[in-house]
Order: structure tokens, then sequence, then C-alpha cells
């Protein structure tokens, strides 16, 4: 079975990631040899990868409606990439709420990976099974 079956994680962009490397389906030094470039398992490998960024960003910003909005008046003036991340990170000394999000799904899933639970987050909190999300709103 795949890391995206077996942890049924689409949505929760990271937490594949996390899982693929706490369940030692790839360590870190297999990964730096398989994807040279450091690309996780949900850059790289999961066939969702683009799909599931986006619903990931929806979900971040039911999270964090005002934050995900700032950042959106920052790509107008940024475009995507590199750029916006460091403008944001210059304003608010912290990653996009995106990214942070991302971070915590990674944690979540190498958590889980090695038979332990999600982090308590608060509202925004992963569960495990993890709860599936809608690849589109309705």
């Amino acid at each position: 079975m795949s890391v995206h079956e077996d942890a049924a994680c689409f949505g929760y962009f990271g937490f594949g990631a996390g899982y693929e490397l706490g369940t030692h389906r790839l360590t870190p030094a297999q990964a730096s040899r398989i994807r040279p470039d450091g690309a996780t398992y949900c850059h790289a490998a999961c066939p969702h990868s683009a799909a599931c960024w986006e619903v990931h960003r929806r979900r971040v910003r039911g999270l964090f409606p005002d934050a995900m909005a700032d950042f959106d008046r920052l790509v107008v003036v940024y475009g995507q990439g590199p750029a916006v991340v460091e403008a944001w990170w210059h304003l608010y000394g912290c990653a996009p709420p995106d990214l942070s999000v991302m971070a915590g799904n990674l944690e979540d899933g190498l958590s889980v990976g090695v038979g332990g639970h999600p982090r308590q987050r608060g509202a925004g909190s992963l569960t495990w099974p993890l709860t599936p999300v809608q690849p589109r709103e309705s």
C-alpha cells in the first residue's frame, strides 16, 4: 500500500512526508540519495501532490482567514515564490500560514508513523485517523 493510501492524508500536505519517514519506508539518508533536490514525499512522490496542496491551502484559509488574506495581498505585490515568503518573514518573523501548517502536518505524520499521535495545537489539531477532506468545495 502506498503512503497516500495508508495514511489517507489528502488535504494535509506534509503529513505523508512525515509518515513516510516515521514508518521507515524512507530514511533521511535514502531520501537524499533518491531525491537529490531534498524534496519530500508530498513534493516528489505523491500522485496527488498539486491537488492536495490546493486543498491544504483551503483548509489553512479556514483556520487562519485573516493571515491568509494578508498573504494573498503580498502575493499581488511579490507574486508566487520565494520573494513573497521572504516578504512575509520580514514582516512577521515566521513562515506564512500555509507553510507553518505544512510543517505541523509533517511533524504529526512523523509522530503517527512511529506509533504516536498528532500534537494538540488547538482548534486546528489533527486527529488520527485523519478526517477526510473533500477535493473540491461544494
